[in-house]
């Protein structure tokens, strides 16, 4: 092809021609799994291409066996077997075609929440004030302060969170006043034995009388510690889970950055000199216990302008007042994110006369500070290509309850792996300052601090409960009542004392909050919330664990990231309000109102002086998301708790959570998908209903687990149901299944994961020993359309590649007479070999009753290939003329695919018609191509008759 050439000069012309791109290759729908994953996109199809990709967007699979966390509270819930991500791990581990994996988390069917016997996403412990112990219901508050005397205003700190159902809680010391006490809303003394600052005594009084716990908030030293004293597994407030008496409480948040900070003070650095009072955190309505919300992505706060004013013109400046411009939402919904990423601002240039745009660079950190996505020279200016919204992405789904569809929204597509932007009201009005660019960020909001002060009435009545909640509307001074009652709720007080409880909020770069002094130009200012701060990485965001609870989202009567009648924001960081040590000039620090006060740097030199000092960089925390799951469960979808026979969408979350991932993944528009399980579902409804699925998209083959019985200890009361072949077989019975795109497996399988869980052995249910037969089978023949069965493509040894769990038995032995049982109910046995060390799957029906072709798993799977291809053909030739022209390219095309079928041992013959018998003059009209395809299946051995002839010495062969 002639090709021109300008040379303006003299010069030499050096061309590269690649002629080795290869040809596209056919994109191979793969399997679709609906699991639980500890991380990653929740409640819609994601597409992973490998295994090392599936470990980075969603974790490693959790065997539940191996887990020695105590605090599932922090840790999170590393007790249930992600079931779906074992399937996910032995697909991908074959490298035959990617996994589109739907990850579970809690969802609400909005017109059915409105009623009061639907259990809604997320969890409560409710709430009930009571005289009796073992009716109180509540969350219980512990804050503590620093020591004072009568007539001070006394500031308390939350120091820790105990939900509580079935019994009371108290502080057990002296009062203040010199007397010996025990109770709740009462100021108690720290105990000055042990040595340890904040130490207290908390008494848990129930069923079973009172129990006392000594605890504090260091965590350096382990023996008393609280978290080690104290249950912080909300999972042991369930018998279900682990049998035996369940707990009526558990530890939830803990603040041991703020409770150090009392230590600190100047009156309170040695134990005895701290006092706590425990008060239910409620006002009567709104409690502190009640977390019914769905599942939440994680958001920074918003991200605010400069202050475009010159130099001089700051004293009306006000941080909450400044410009909002965007803030972050993460792409994973739910609670890990925010515990595990934060974000960065860094190279802030402000734009010039000649060139207005600011620009700026921002980045995704881990919690080392480590890089993880940066995005450079951003900026706010829509009609750039650089616009933030445009170089990051904005776009998100939602899901429509009455269409029951997804529903895209945004303008640019999602070019990040962990967030999309979201612009602010203030700049989609318009901003005048043409050279916005962010400089500093809101911090999450917190319920409002209130102020409790001795009175002279009455105890109040123990039922009504302390009014700890409250609204900006109320005066935030509450009467404590008087002393006198000794039971939960007596109100005792130091005469003349007012007391300030407030909530914690995370740790900035302020005056004196590092331990080596101010901060020098090497740090990343803004959020750094740790105890030690200097010996830490200078880009480090946090350190001290309780940074995770204090991102978490709030209660359903307040959100995290609004200023609201029941919160206030608990920071807004800026760069406008750094000040230059004036002990030292090469060090800063953050101190709010110090630009209005004219001390902050750019309150004297402007903001562009501070940024040629080399101070551009601030780093920001994501909070408020949520998993939308009770905390009580270890599997809120099992058959125990949500997806059980007396469930459905109108009554249960989990229930519902299921039934909307259905109604996404039966699309065939928005996804492909050639296999489809939710391994460990055995649900009859729900798994008919995938089933239906299958059927009427036509193109997949549902792997289904049938009941046989099998219940984790974890459901079970603390043991575990091994299940049976004739629970399975009668299962099989009652339903009556009768289609050719589902197929069953048995019995469940024990494998041994020596990658997560240092070698325990867990149970995985059959459908995920059959997917990983399945994967193995298509990776190493010439196509789907071999048996996924026997001893060459059947085994399952091991299930994610070389080093993922070895199978090591099955649940159940089955004999040649157990296999045939199984098989006339076309129950594909999985069958174990001790004799020769094979554990096999030893059948390859699908659900179908009847006799024929279909009633075999690679018959089916070759009609979807087959189906699939010819079907992309005949996409190509759509709106073309109905004209034999176009029937030839047809018929050409799809020649092509049935002789490579054919060469690959997919069909034995085939007959391919096409011309004006099967198209007749009417059906053009119709404007209809009509096409006859005949193919005989090449079918599978699964019978061998040999016959040994012993014949006589004399016969001849």
């Amino acid at each position: 092809m002639p090709r021109r050439f300008d040379f303006i000069s003299p010069g030499v012309s050096i061309r590269e021609i690649d002629q080795s791109e290869l040809s596209a290759q056919t994109n191979d729908p793969g399997i679709l799994i609906i699991g639980t994953a500890p991380q990653g996109p929740a409640n819609k199809p994601v597409k992973v291409k490998n295994l090392e990709d599936f470990y980075r967007v969603f974790g490693r699979p959790i065997s539940g066996k191996g887990s020695t966390s105590t605090d599932v509270w922090r840790d999170g819930n590393q007790q249930a077997t992600t079931y779906g991500m074992y399937a996910a791990q032995a697909w991908l581990a074959s490298e035959t075609s990617g996994v589109t994996f739907y990850r579970l988390l809690g969802s609400d069917q909005e017109t059915a929440k409105q009623g009061g016997s639907y259990v809604k996403a997320g969890w409560s412990t409710g709430y009930a004030a009571s005289r009796t112990a073992t009716s109180v219901a509540t969350a219980y508050g512990l804050f503590v302060m620093p020591s004072g005397a009568a007539g001070q205003v006394l500031t308390g700190s939350l120091a820790a969170v105990i939900y509580s159902t079935g019994s009371s809680w108290a502080l057990s010391g002296a009062v203040v006043d010199g007397t010996n006490n025990q109770g709740a809303n009462t100021l108690i003394t720290s105990l000055a034995t042990g040595g340890k600052p904040n130490t207290f005594a908390l008494v848990n009084s129930g069923s079973g009388g009172e129990t006392k716990f000594v605890v504090h908030f260091d965590r350096s030293q382990k023996d008393g510690y609280i978290r080690n004293v104290l249950n912080c597994n909300p999972q042991k407030m369930d018998t279900t889970n682990f049998g035996g008496t369940a707990q009526t409480y558990f530890l939830g948040e803990t603040f041991e950055e703020a409770a150090s900070r009392v230590v600190l003070d100047k009156n309170s650095g040695s134990a005895g000199q701290q006092y706590g009072i425990l008060v239910p955190l409620s006002d009567g309505t709104r409690h502190y216990s009640k977390r019914q919300i769905e599942a939440t992505a994680g958001k920074t706060g918003w991200f605010i302008n400069r202050n475009p004013s010159p130099s001089g013109s700051y004293a009306d400046y006000n941080a909450a007042t400044a410009s909002k411009l965007f803030r972050l939402v993460s792409l994973h919904e739910g609670e890990w994110f925010q515990q595990n990423y934060g974000v960065r601002i860094d190279n802030i240039r402000i734009g010039t006369q000649a060139k207005p745009t600011s620009t700026f660079s921002l980045v995704i950190v881990n919690a080392n500070g480590e890089e993880v996505e940066r995005f450079d020279s951003c900026n706010l200016n829509e009609s750039s290509a650089d616009f933030i919204g445009k170089k990051i992405g904005d776009q998100y789904t939602t899901f429509d309850q009455t269409t029951k569809k997804l529903k895209l929204y945004g303008e640019y597509s999602n070019k990040s792996d962990y967030v999309r932007v979201e612009m602010a009201s203030d700049w989609k009005a318009g901003i005048s300052d043409k050279r916005m660019v962010p400089f500093g960020v809101w911090g999450p909001a917190k319920p409002n601090s209130i102020i409790m002060q001795s009175g002279s009435a009455a105890a109040a009545d123990p039922d009504g409960g302390t009014k700890v909640i409250a609204k900006k509307a109320d005066d935030g001074v509450f009467d404590m009542g008087h002393t006198g009652s000794a039971s939960m709720f007596s109100h005792l007080y130091l005469a003349g004392t007012k007391i300030r409880l407030e909530w914690p909020s995370l740790k900035l770069t302020d005056q004196n909050s590092n331990a080596g002094g101010n901060y020098t130009k090497d740090y990343v200012l803004g959020v750094r919330h740790m105890l030690d701060a200097d010996s830490r990485p200078k880009k480090e965001l946090w350190f001290s664990p309780d940074y995770k609870d204090i991102v978490r989202a709030l209660p359903d009567f307040a959100d995290i990231h609004t200023d609201g009648d029941y919160t206030e924001i608990s920071w807004i960081f800026s760069l406008d309000e750094i000040i230059q040590d004036s002990n030292d000039s090469s060090k800063y620090y953050y101190e709010s109102g110090s630009q209005a006060g004219g001390t902050a740097y750019t309150a004297k030199s402007g903001s562009g002086a501070l940024l040629t000092e080399g101070i551009k960089q601030f780093n920001a925390p994501f909070f408020g998301g949520f998993d939308g799951l009770d905390v009580r469960n270890v599997d809120p979808f099992s058959v125990a708790n949500g997806t059980n026979a007396n469930q459905d969408a109108t009554k249960h979350y989990a229930y519902y959570s299921v039934t909307k991932a259905l109604d996404i993944i039966k699309d065939k528009d928005l996804l492909e998908y050639d296999l489809i399980s939710m391994p460990g579902l055995v649900n009859s409804t729900l798994t008919l209903d995938m089933i239906r699925i299958a059927e009427e998209r036509a193109d997949t083959l549902a792997i289904v687990d049938l009941d046989s019985g099998y219940k984790k200890s974890y459901d079970n009361n603390g043991t575990e149901d091994l299940g049976s072949k004739a629970t399975v077989i009668a299962d099989a019975v009652a339903r009556d299944l009768d289609t050719s795109y589902a197929a069953a497996y048995y019995p469940n399988v024990r494998v041994r994961d020596t990658a997560n869980s240092a070698g325990d052995v867990t149970v995985l249910p059959a459908s995920v020993a059959a997917i990983g037969a399945i994967g193995f089978s298509e990776a190493n023949s010439q196509g789907p359309w071999f048996a996924p069965a026997g001893f060459n493509r059947g085994g399952i040894g091991v299930l994610g590649g070389s080093a993922g769990p070895r199978v090591v038995g099955t649940l159940e032995h089955l004999t040649k007479q157990d296999r045939d049982d199984l098989y006339e109910e076309n129950i594909n046995p999985i069958a174990r070999f001790p004799s020769i060390g094979e554990i096999v799957i030893f059948g390859q029906k699908t659900l179908q009753q009847n006799e024929s072709a279909l009633d075999r798993i690679n018959v089916r799977r070759l009609m979807i290939y087959l189906k699939r291809e010819i079907g992309r053909v005949a996409n190509t030739i759509l709106f073309d003329q109905n004209l034999r022209t176009t029937w030839t390219r047809f018929s050409g095309r799809a020649t092509k695919i049935l002789d490579d079928v054919k060469s690959r041992f997919g069909i034995s013959e085939y007959k391919l018609v096409l011309d004006e018998t099967t198209t007749t003059a009417d059906l053009v009209d119709r404007n209809i191509m009509y096409a006859k395809i005949f193919i005989k299946p090449a079918r599978a051995i699964e019978f061998i008759a040999l016959d040994f002839v012993i014949t006589r010495s004399g016969v001849e062969f």
